[in-house]
């Protein structure tokens, strides 16, 4: 069995986030991994069902230049690259990833005044992502 904090389904922050390279996509958005979330949470890795892949990106702030129709092709490259990278490693037999996006961290579920927030829902199937519809 792996150990590991992704593993484990706890946060990386700290030192450990710092040490990560950001992660590009379409827009040339540079954005950082903030946490990495499973469902069931407390669940072994056989059984987790669904990955939440969380992504900090300060340009987002910039809503004239970084709008939801500007950054929305990134969301199928994150889940394509870093999600299914995650899910490989992590959580075998997930079948969704959920990918959240924003301009500075924030606590899972919480809205806060001027952070722009964004996700977006994929299913897997036969190891791709497949847009859920938002």
């Amino acid at each position: 069995m792996r150990v590991c904090a992704l593993a484990l389904g706890i946060a990386v922050t700290g030192p450990a986030l710092a040490e990560q390279a950001a992660l590009r996509a379409v827009s040339a958005v540079k954005y950082l991994p903030s946490e990495v979330l499973f469902e069931p949470a407390d669940a072994d890795e056989s059984v987790r069902k669904t990955v939440r892949l969380r992504l900090v990106a300060a340009e987002l702030a910039d809503q004239t230049r970084y709008g939801f129709e500007a950054i929305e092709p990134d969301f199928l490259a994150l889940c394509e690259g870093e999600g299914l990278r995650i899910v490989a490693n992590f959580a075998p037999n997930a079948h969704e990833v959920v990918v959240s996006v924003s301009s500075a961290a924030v606590p899972f579920g919480d809205s806060v005044p001027n952070v722009v927030q964004y996700f977006d829902v994929f299913t897997i199937i036969d190891g791709t992502c497949v847009w859920g519809g938002l």
